[in-house]
């Protein structure tokens, strides 16, 4: 067994805390962010939003936590859906002006977030970068989905694509087994969303590199 730094220890005890904090439930909306990029003001803001709409907001301040260093596959910022809004969007019975709410959050904390920049600590080295924001969905256990939302589309893009996520959720067939979680880039020329098997790519990376054969 390898044995763990002390910051890797104290790291750990300040997340298991800030954890304490975090709601859990179908009806949960989670949003995990930056303090000092997103405040208290913001927070109390968009929980009333969710809970006009009868539902819960939770969220979780990531400053201090270690990252995964596979940047170009890693929401830095994300909203995750509520398992009720999943299934409301899988049956087509979602309500006009729930999902006419969230989209307002969303279209919100994206003109927040875009453009905006983090340092991320990883591997004992500082790298500074434009915050990737989206949004997550779970379809199962087996089947997830990084949405990206992209700094560089405007608001009816943004709008857009929140429409046409709805028609990708309800036509993606769930993974009989697990699988890391699909990023999912918006073609704003075609006008539709492109999943990328992260595994793949992975694999990809690897091979390029030399640390497994093909």
């Amino acid at each position: 067994m390898i044995e763990e730094t002390e910051e890797y220890k104290k790291h750990k005890k300040n997340r298991i805390e800030k954890l304490k904090s975090v709601k859990k439930g179908e009806n949960v909306f989670h949003l995990s962010y930056f303090d000092g990029i997103i405040d208290a003001d913001d927070l109390v803001e968009y929980d009333k939003i969710i809970s006009e709409i009868g539902f819960e907001f939770s969220s979780y301040d990531q400053n201090g936590d270690m990252h995964n260093s596979l940047d170009s596959f890693i929401l830095d910022t994300y909203f995750i859906l509520s398992q009720i809004t999943i299934t409301s969007i899988i049956t087509n019975s979602i309500n006009s002006a729930t999902w006419d709410a969230i989209k307002f959050l969303v279209l919100k904390l994206w003109k927040r977030l875009r453009n905006q920049e983090i340092t991320k600590y990883s591997s004992k080295t500082f790298k500074k970068k434009k915050i990737k924001f989206g949004i997550k969905v779970s379809l199962d256990e087996n089947t997830h989905f990084d949405f990206d939302l992209k700094g560089d589309l405007n608001d009816d893009l943004i709008l857009q694509s929140l429409d046409k996520m709805n028609d990708f959720i309800k036509n993606h067939k769930k993974n009989d087994k697990y699988k890391h979680p699909y990023f999912v880039e918006y073609d704003k020329r075609k006008g539709k969303w492109k999943s990328i098997d992260v595994e793949k790519e992975m694999c990809k990376i690897a091979q390029k590199s030399g640390s497994i054969k093909k």
